[in-house]
């Protein structure tokens, strides 16, 4: 089993959002990170934005619309799975740069031998929403020289965890990868978690596991290792 460790992940905005008031006001909203989103303000007769802020609450940023009410207000709409939301984007939290750090325990060779299968337990260490990615590949070492192939592929976003709480992510490959997995005796598994905070700033682990033999005859038995 192999677990990588990547640093903090600063994502670049995307997705913005811009109004103007009759006074000169700017206001600019765009989505950041992951499910994130920020919001800042040029007022008229200045040179520089201040300082952004975060409008969504953890998990539950989307894609956002600038606009000034009547009376000036700032606002901001924007929407995720669970519903639309409107904010007044001088009344956001300080962007918070420090992404939680993850764990996870180690994958089991046994259950990806045996059930096709993958499981993921992951922790933070601050409340956090998760991104997992799961991969599944089989063959590629053999005498013929021929690549991996992927038998399965998934994916899962938007779960949130509390700090210290550990929740399990498992999943279970398409009927037809078992087949490939017997035809080939050799698979790896590769996931990759990603939590972030309410700001969009994240942190990346990633796992691989493997079991199978190098088939050099017609014939490669279901052992692990190798």
């Amino acid at each position: 089993m192999y677990t990588s460790p990547l640093g903090a992940r600063y994502a670049s905005p995307y997705s913005p959002s811009i109004a103007v008031d009759d006074a000169g006001d700017v206001l600019l909203a765009y989505a950041y990170g992951l499910q994130s989103t920020h919001a800042t303000l040029l007022p008229a007769g200045t040179d520089h934005f201040l300082a952004p802020t975060v409008l969504s609450s953890l998990g539950h940023g989307g894609t956002p619309t600038a606009a000034f009410a009547a009376n000036r207000d700032p606002l901001v709409a924007f929407a995720d799975r669970s519903g639309v939301f409107l904010a007044d984007a001088l009344r956001g939290t300080p962007v918070n740069l420090r992404a939680p750090q993850a764990n996870a325990d180690p994958l089991d060779p046994a259950e990806l031998r045996d059930h096709t299968r993958v499981t993921a337990r992951v922790g933070c260490s601050s409340t956090c929403v998760v991104s997992v990615g799961w991969r599944i590949t089989t063959g590629g070492r053999g005498i013929d020289g021929t690549a991996p192939t992927v038998i399965s592929r998934h994916g899962m976003s938007g779960e949130i965890l509390r700090a210290g709480e550990r929740r399990s992510f498992t999943f279970d490959a398409k009927p037809s990868a078992a087949d490939s997995l017997l035809g080939s005796g050799r698979a790896k598994a590769s996931v990759s978690i990603t939590v972030a905070n309410a700001s969009g700033v994240s942190r990346t682990i990633r796992q691989r596991v493997e079991f199978g033999c190098v088939r050099t005859t017609t014939s490669c038995p279901r052992t692990a290792g190798g």
